[in-house]
């Protein structure tokens, strides 16, 4: 996939506490829906997988509420309610309410006190990550199992196969790939399922937060308002994006636009999962899933200075945000009843299949 080069996009002066990222790259093509897939995590280790439609989350983490704020006194109102408290998952721990924000409050630009309104965002933004890395860890979990019942010397289903066949499509596995694992040829079930697990797995949420900090100025930015457009994905469709101000109607520049906050956050997990040009941040998380580390911002943000052409000036800013910000504590938060659905951020995840 292309990585575009450098426009100016005249974002607004983000009120950071580094300077603004300069660019972002394109998201893999238009999301499409992947058929005759989905997984539902049903506990610590069960997975189930149905027929239906497969859209960004697994079923039992749609039981989350979703809500469209027309101000941040909608949505302040609607976190106290649900006793969505950021110090309280930052200090103790407390799990995150299945409260999605559909998008950003209109008037979080009017907010004149940097420190509200970082937090008005983050805690806006941290349920949509928390929810995809949700999903993306269901399907780990589902193709760890499988991995699990070929270390058993056990076949795999005609059922399975095709499901590892859509997995290998939508990750972008195939029998040459840039993460140095062989991404499998016909007939190669352990080659698929190694360079698979290469790629489906989260992305810290300190991580996420801080680039989507960056690229939409927290959330003032004219396309995060307007689109959803956390991260400034590019695309060439004329139909489905927004034009940056500065190039005229005929240009085919577009930044992608999304229905939600999370699909904006499930774009760019596929990004970093699947674009050459971050091969380092995954080779780097696989390192550490088989040392049974944490997956952190801190030691994985070092990855991406391919991310943005500021290079390394682009991976200070996004450390001095991470720390600034206390975003660190986020890398360990879970939604609620996260239990039930048997997915986080966790060790050893290889010995739990």
């Amino acid at each position: 996939m292309k990585r575009f080069g450098y426009y100016a996009l005249a974002l607004p002066v983000c009120l950071l506490v580094a300077g603004c990222g300069g660019d972002v790259k394109d998201g893999p093509r238009k999301t499409t829906a992947m058929a005759a897939l989905s997984l539902v995590c049903t506990g610590k280790t069960g997975v189930e997988v149905r027929e239906s439609i497969f859209r960004f989350l697994p079923v039992d983490a749609r039981r989350g509420k979703t809500i469209k704020p027309r101000s941040v006194a909608v949505l302040k109102a609607a976190f106290e309610k649900s006793g969505y408290d950021l110090e309280g998952i930052r200090e103790n721990g407390h799990a995150v309410p299945r409260l999605m924000p559909a998008h950003l409050p209109g008037d979080i630009r009017n907010i004149e006190r940097s420190e509200t309104r970082k937090a008005v965002f983050i805690a806006a933004v941290l349920p949509g990550v928390l929810q995809v890395n949700e999903r993306i860890l269901c399907e780990r979990r589902y193709v760890l199992k499988l991995k699990n019942q070929r270390q058993q010397g056990k076949a795999l289903s005609k059922r399975d196969r095709a499901n590892l066949a859509i997995l290998q499509s939508r990750y972008e596995t195939g029998a040459k790939t840039t993460d140095g694992v062989n991404g499998g040829i016909d007939g190669d079930i352990d080659g698929v399922i190694e360079s698979l697990l290469v790629r489906i797995d989260a992305v810290p949420p300190s991580l996420a937060i801080a680039q989507a900090a960056i690229e939409s100025g927290w959330g003032t930015s004219r396309f995060a308002r307007a689109g959803n457009a956390l991260f400034g994905q590019r695309t060439t469709d004329l139909d489905g994006g927004l034009r940056p101000a500065g190039h005229d109607d005929d240009t085919k520049i577009r930044v992608r636009a999304f229905e939600r906050l999370a699909d904006s956050v499930a774009a760019y997990a596929l990004n970093l999962n699947t674009h050459a040009a971050y091969k380092k941040f995954r080779i780097h998380r696989a390192a550490l899933r088989r040392k049974g580390a944490e997956l952190t911002g801190g030691l994985l943000a070092e990855t991406l200075s391919r991310y943005s052409e500021r290079g390394q000036a682009y991976l200070r800013d996004l450390k001095r945000i991470m720390t600034g910000n206390r975003l660190h504590a986020f890398d360990g938060a879970r939604l609620k009843d996260t239990a039930r659905v048997g997915v986080t951020i966790r060790n050893k995840d290889e010995s739990d299949a």
